[in-house]
């Protein structure tokens, strides 16, 4: 009984990368109560969830690729423009700014149509599914409250990256400075 009690505690104190994940993924669920419970299993465990969390909420690697991305828009062929916009959906938030200014120089119609959609997709996202887990996530780091979590709330704050994490992480760097 006693090796079983050990196991348990091993388990506890460094979850695997699938537990990790089943955390990841109940930030984002409906169900708050659920969710909350994720931010303290997060909280509580900064060595490992800090780390995870970084890579979580880095952004994407293809943003060197954007104007590259927001000019295959306007591409004659097709299967050009459709990947284009699936890179663009999948970098999110990082692509708003470029995909405005690309909208701001009055583009053809089907390059705008597109563009609009993207925006529209992005819009809905942030109060989404995505947008609680951000929320959520920052709450963790929050708790946590360890060096690493405020250098990585500092880190999140100053990106350009995603709006709403920016302004998530802001305002929890702000509570923790007090």
């Amino acid at each position: 009984m006693h090796a079983c009690l050990t196991l348990l505690c091993l388990a506890a104190a460094d979850p695997s990368a699938k537990e990790m994940e089943r955390l990841w993924d109940a930030l984002k669920g409906p169900d708050a109560r659920a969710a909350q419970r994720a931010v303290i299993e997060l909280a509580r465990r900064p060595e490992p969830s800090v780390p995870f969390l970084a890579a979580k909420l880095s952004p994407p690697a293809a943003e060197a690729d954007l104007p590259k991305l927001v000019a295959d828009l306007a591409a004659e062929r097709y299967v050009v423009r459709e990947s284009a916009m699936r890179k663009l959906r999948e970098l999110g938030e990082a692509a708003v700014p470029a995909l405005r200014e690309r909208l701001s120089a009055r583009p053809p119609l089907e390059v705008r149509r597109r563009i609009e959609e993207l925006l529209a997709r992005q819009e809905r996202r942030e109060a989404s599914e995505e947008g609680l887990r951000v929320v959520r996530a920052v709450q963790a780091l929050e708790r946590a409250g360890t060096p690493e979590a405020r250098h990585l709330l500092g880190r999140l704050a100053a990106s350009k990256h995603n709006s709403l994490l920016r302004r998530e992480a802001s305002d929890a760097v702000e509570r923790l400075g007090r």
